[in-house]
This record gives C-alpha cells, sequence and structure tokens, in this order.
C-alpha cells in the first residue's frame, strides 16, 4: 500500500487496471478514478454514520460489521499490512497483521474496505492472492485504496469540521492524528489532498541511492569508502496547485531541518531551497516518523508550504 502518485489529482495518469476502469462505470462527467472512488466512499461512511457509526475516533471493525464484513487479527506472516479475501461461505474476510501499530492497523483494514467500492471486487480479491506485489497495474488500484482508506478512516465532513481555515503544519497534524487515532503519515496525506493552497508533504528516508548501495554493497567490494548515508525522497504527496516535481532518490540538502528533525520530538522549521525547479524557498516542517519493522532506516515527513499572498 505504499504506491503514492507525484501529481495531487492524477488527471493525466493512463489508467489500466480492469477494476479502475470497471469503476469508472459509475463515473459522472468529468470525474477521474480518483473523484469516484472519494464520491463511493463518502457515500459508504455518510449511510454507516445513518446507522449509528460514531466518531471520531471511528472504528474500522465496526463499519466492516455493518457491511457484513469479517474482521480479524493474525500473528503468523500474511506478507502484507492486511489482505481481503471470500471466506467459505463467499462472505468477505479482512485479515490484518497483529504486530503493526494500531494506527497503521485501523488504516490498513479501511483501505481493504476500499476494494469493496469497487464493482469487481469478489473477482479482483481473487486474482490479487495470485499476483506479485510489485505488479504495476496492481499499483493503480493499491493508490486508489490508499485514496479510500484516508476518506474512510478520516471522514471529509468531520475533517472540515475540525481544520475549519487553519494552514497545514506539522502541529495541526499532531493535533488532527490523535483525534482519528490514525499515523502522521495519513493525516498529512489528506491535509495535503484537501488544501487549497500549494502544498506538499514528502517523505523521506536515510539511504543511500541505488547505484551507491550497489556500489558499497558486500558482494561487490570494490574498495571504495563509504559515505554517510542521506535523507532521500521515498515518495510525496502534492496539492493541486503545487507545481514542482520531486525527484524520486533526491537528497534533502545537508541543512535542511529534515535532519534536525530526526533527533528531535519537535517539528523544526526554516525557509529552505532545495535545487528543484520551481520550488522556489517554501517553508519546510519535519517531523521524525516511526521505524517500519521490515525495514528499520530512519525515515522523516517533510511538509513544504508558502506564505500567504
Amino acid at each position: 500500500m505504499n504506491a503514492i502518485a507525484q501529481v495531487g489529482d492524477s488527471r493525466d495518469v493512463v489508467w489500466t487496471h480492469p477494476s479502475v476502469k470497471a469503476l469508472m462505470e459509475y463515473a459522472r462527467p468529468n470525474e477521474s478514478p480518483n473523484d469516484v472512488i472519494r464520491r463511493r466512499c463518502r457515500e459508504l461512511v455518510a449511510s454507516a454514520k445513518e446507522s449509528g457509526w460514531g466518531g471520531p475516533p471511528y472504528d474500522p471493525e465496526i463499519l466492516a460489521s455493518l457491511n457484513d464484513i469479517q474482521v480479524e487479527a493474525v500473528d503468523e506472516d500474511i506478507r502484507a499490512d492486511a489482505r481481503i479475501f471470500p471466506g467459505d461461505g463467499g462472505r468477505l474476510i479482512i485479515q490484518y497483521a497483529s504486530s503493526v501499530s494500531p494506527e497503521r492497523q485501523r488504516f490498513s483494514i479501511c483501505h481493504e474496505i476500499t476494494h469493496t467500492r469497487f464493482p469487481d471486487c469478489y473477482e479482483e480479491v481473487r486474482y490479487r492472492q495470485r499476483q506479485r506485489k510489485l505488479d504495476w497495474k496492481h499499483q493503480e488500484l493499491e493508490r486508489l485504496c490508499n485514496i479510500g482508506g484516508a476518506e474512510i478512516l478520516i471522514p471529509y465532513d468531520d475533517f472540515r469540521e475540525r481544520t475549519g481555515n487553519s494552514r497545514p503544519s506539522l502541529e495541526l497534524a499532531n493535533e488532527l492524528r490523535k483525534t482519528f487515532e490514525c499515523s502522521m503519515e495519513a493525516i498529512l496525506y489528506r491535509i495535503v489532498d484537501l488544501s487549497d493552497e500549494p502544498c506538499a508533504v514528502v517523505f523521506l528516508s536515510k539511504r543511500f541511492k541505488p547505484k551507491e548501495e550497489r556500489a558499497f554493497h558486500p558482494e561487490f567490494d570494490l574498495g571504495l569508502s563509504k559515505p554517510e548515508p542521506k535523507y532521500r525522497v521515498d515518495y510525496p504527496r502534492v496539492s493541486k496547485k503545487f507545481a514542482a516535481y520531486f525527484p524520486h532518490h533526491k537528497s534533502a540538502p545537508m541543512s535542511s531541518v529534515v535532519y534536525a528533525a530526526a533527533s528531535s520530538d519537535l517539528f523544526p522549521s526554516a525557509f529552505e531551497e532545495w535545487d528543484i525547479a520551481g520550488l522556489g524557498q517554501p517553508r519546510v516542517q519535519a517531523a521524525a516518523l516511526p521505524l517500519i519493522t521490515n525495514n528499520p532506516v530512519p525515515r522523516v515527513a517533510a511538509l513544504f508550504t508558502y506564505s500567504p499572498n
């Protein structure tokens, strides 16, 4: 569940996954796949609220039950944070890994529920069990389910009620993640997606570039002096009005607050230049993120905003 598009609304993406094409049968005039899945997930949320689903925080297991989906935690390795599949009686089952954080569990369940908003859900989940995780077509579907997962875990009306005219900031994100009991990553996606101003969140990890990884791999000892790894872009999320492009593997300047955040519980900020065309000199705020179990390298989220005119 890690495919995040560079562009804010992805209207220029050529969609090829059969489930995305099936979803577009429900499209209204001028709607993109992003728009359709957002709308269908908001309709699901509205229906659940009418049935008594209360929050925030909202319990995704209750939502699943309202839609006749069984949810269960599992201790064994399921090669993912969560998965959905039809049981023996035809009822859909969501299993989630008990080893991941509660916030990640909640988002993962919402992500899997989003799969049910595609008209070919049963057909797709059977296929999904056989395919390779990194299949590029499948990542189209996973990206849309990330969008839908955020719509469910952090419902639009509740989000708007609590943000009002507040500008994007890590302080705001920190308060909202407590309210909705979600991860910093999930709430930052939501803030940027729904922002009416140019802003972006960039997720970075401390690592080498791919060619450096190969050069310093123990199997290929070339006798080179190994440098200190840098914080590099893993993936960005940008608002509709954000114009700059963050290249994958781009390193943060050594003077950036990204490095200060890695060893701080605070949210350091500064106006910075990143040698990226069209970026200018935005305000950058940074926050350290929890380590991922299967990839324990330091991670940071950097929020890019601009002073209002």
